[in-house]
């Protein structure tokens, strides 16, 4: 599910919101987040939304 929303600071710009679901608890570190989200994000940019 995700949302999608005019941005607070810039009325110009859209804000997309989504859940994510980790697939095993993640500690809030950068690199084991990183390894968590990375096909999320992979696949965003391959799609141009990025």
């Amino acid at each position: 599910m995700f949302t999608l929303r005019i941005s607070h600071t810039d009325q110009d710009m859209l804000t997309i919101t989504f859940q994510m679901k980790f697939s095993k608890p993640t500690p809030l570190e950068k690199t084991k987040l990183l390894e968590e989200i990375f096909p999320t994000l992979d696949l965003l940019q391959k799609s141009g939304l990025l």
